[in-house]
């Protein structure tokens, strides 16, 4: 009690100011919590400095200002979610929609996405949608940073062969990555299966090669 604080934003600095007397020998603790901005890199040193200041005259002004240094670490729970066709006929197009969240608290560095497309499925594209626009990539996407609470949906698209035999079974894998570790790794990874039906329409042509034709002939 009797303790004031004002904020400094311009350079940054909280004052707790007391008009109370500070008695010889007295001691107080002010715990300050403040959060880290979840950009910060990781092995960035953090500095926080000190200083007290009275009106009444210092012997030792040498031990008025103490520094602490806190080197910062990444953390970024990423989790991949994959939906797609849980059946599909050989020869027509299947769709598969990546959903890559980052639940933080860090911002995820140099995020990528591997989607492994099973044999069967040919002429693959991959399209990146993330607030900042729409783009494309390969069965690797880098998708650079990653904020906090950022969503990316990728959507996979792809021929499955016409040979692909009757009840195959495609399954299709996707895996996010990044430096910045992962305290639950096991949702980076997600796989969906889909089995391949088979579909053909059969059209026959029939004519006479003799028209008109004989009575008694053949």
């Amino acid at each position: 009690s009797g303790w004031y604080t004002s904020y400094n934003q311009a350079t940054n600095t909280l004052i707790l100011t007391t008009s109370n007397p500070f008695t010889s020998g007295a001691s107080l603790s002010f715990p300050i919590v403040v959060a880290v901005d979840p950009a910060t890199k990781p092995g960035t040193n953090l500095e926080f400095v000190g200083d007290v200041l009275s009106a009444t005259p210092e012997t030792n002004l040498l031990n008025n200002r103490d520094t602490t240094r806190t080197s910062v670490a990444g953390e970024a729970d990423l989790v991949v979610d994959k939906s797609g066709q849980t059946e599909v006929v050989a020869g027509e197009t299947i769709t598969y929609t990546v959903v890559i969240t980052n639940n933080g608290p860090s911002t995820a560095q140099s995020v990528s996405l591997a989607d492994l497309v099973p044999a069967g499925i040919a002429g693959v594209s991959f399209s990146v949608k993330r607030a900042a626009g729409t783009s494309s990539c390969g069965a690797v996407c880098l998708l650079g940073d990653m904020t906090a609470g950022e969503v990316i949906t990728v959507t996979v698209v792809g021929t499955v062969n016409s040979s692909v035999a009757a009840g195959a079974i495609l399954t299709n894998t996707a895996t996010v990555a990044s430096p910045t570790p992962d305290p639950y790794p096991a949702n980076n990874t997600e796989e969906k299966r889909t089995r391949v039906n088979t579909e053909a329409n059969q059209v026959i042509a029939k004519r006479s090669l003799a028209d008109p034709t004989v009575a008694g002939r053949n």
